[in-house]
């Protein structure tokens, strides 16, 4: 939908002033929105894994030398650049993902959907993928992430809650992580940390409602002793 992949047969998705439904819009909005997806065999298709970041740029026309500029820059953003010649099915699914990563970033979108970016990877791959889009995110990209993992919510700034096709919450990951009978209620639950810190509250321990990673309810733990 927001990327007009798909156009809605209801109500309108607007990207940047654009809508969707307008074919004469489509090519300006693509440039604008990428697209990461769940699989990263789904969106690979360059022998080599430089040609593969390369291939969006053909499309787009860019010059030669702009081009190889934005691959080694890009491979060099996702920690890749040592693999820019390795066939992309020799890569485990973290390298691929990252890989896919930066075949979007080359094209410069102003935002980036990731549909379940990290879903199919093992832990080490997850966490690869993870640290990107945190660096990502410092460097100013718009980052849309649908994920059903928490650890991954508690990393966006805003959380949008759907159920069934409908918005059931929205806000901060403070706001929506407190909702525990709504979040209950969408078969969800919130990430480890923030039970694990609403368990000792209801145990009388001092704890602020805005623990969200270990490292905060570690050092807020170290407080109250120091303090007993």
């Amino acid at each position: 939908m927001l990327n007009a992949l798909l156009i809605p047969t209801e109500g309108e998705v607007l990207v940047d002033g654009l809508d969707t439904r307008d074919s004469r819009n489509t090519w300006a909005i693509r440039q604008r929105v990428g697209m990461v997806f769940q699989n990263p065999d789904n969106q690979i298709v360059g022998t080599q894994v430089e040609e593969d970041v390369a291939f969006g740029l053909e499309n787009l026309g860019i010059p030669r030398q702009e081009m190889r500029r934005r691959v080694e820059e890009n491979l060099t953003r996702v920690g890749m650049l040592a693999y820019r010649q390795h066939p992309p099915h020799l890569l485990s699914g973290g390298q691929k993902q990252r890989v896919a990563i930066a075949g979007v970033l080359a094209m410069q979108p102003q935002s980036i959907v990731l549909d379940e970016a990290t879903s199919l990877l093992d832990p080490k791959g997850r966490l690869e993928v993870r640290k990107i889009l945190v660096q990502l995110h410092h460097e100013g990209v718009t980052l849309i992430l649908i994920t059903h993992l928490m650890e991954e919510a508690l990393l966006a700034d805003k959380l949008v809650i759907l159920n069934e096709g409908r918005i059931v919450l929205s806000g901060s990951p403070q706001e929506v992580f407190g909702q525990s009978e709504m979040l209950r209620h969408c078969h969800l639950e919130a990430p480890t940390v923030v039970r694990l810190a609403q368990a000792l509250r209801d145990q009388s321990v001092a704890l602020p409602n805005r623990i969200l990673q270990v490292e905060e309810l570690v050092d807020e733990l170290c407080v109250l002793k120091r303090s007993i």
